[in-house]
């Protein structure tokens, strides 16, 4: 089987259940779990009315990696819902660019000529920092996560019926 025809299946593996905990996108998107409730908690995100699903886990993936590199949640996750639909595709790289005494720049690249030029263009400016995203690998991280949090959950009990004789 090709790698296209494997992540077909994973989406559709992990598409099938339809919503998840907190705890388990917490966890998908390499994030603790008391910090996700304190990000709702504080309304820096929300809880999708419907439930959790594998693309939020994604969104939230970039956001958190954006935030760990210094830029504001909240607008780390703004950039993340605005990009949402190349992030849950796992289409392209989210760039993370610093310069020095320059606002810090966030940018969605799709082609990988685009990425080699920005890369080679600030490799070139001194004191210069690079973080690179890639949206594909992220997001068979939190799909494989999902599958281990789906694999690893447990049917409640059902109370037993008394049986009358």
């Amino acid at each position: 089987m090709s790698p296209t025809v494997d992540i077909q299946r994973s989406l559709w593996y992990a598409a099938s259940m339809r919503t998840y905990s907190d705890a388990a996108i917490a966890s998908a998107a390499g994030v603790d779990y008391s910090t996700l409730r304190g990000w709702l908690f504080r309304g820096v995100l929300r809880r999708p009315p419907g439930g959790w699903t594998p693309e939020d886990a994604c969104v939230l993936r970039c956001a958190w990696v954006l935030a760990a590199l210094g830029v504001d949640l909240r607008q780390a996750v703004d950039l993340c819902q605005a990009r949402r639909q190349a992030i849950t595709a796992g289409r392209g790289w989210l760039l993370y660019l610093r310069e020095p005494g320059v606002e810090p720049a966030v940018l969605l690249l799709t082609r990988p000529e685009d990425l080699q030029a920005a890369m080679a263009h600030h490799a070139r400016t001194p004191g210069a920092g690079t973080v690179t995203i890639d949206l594909a690998r992220s997001r068979e991280v939190v799909l494989e996560a999902l599958r281990e949090a789906r694999s690893e959950a447990r049917l409640e009990p059902q109370p037993r019926r008394e049986v009358i004789a």
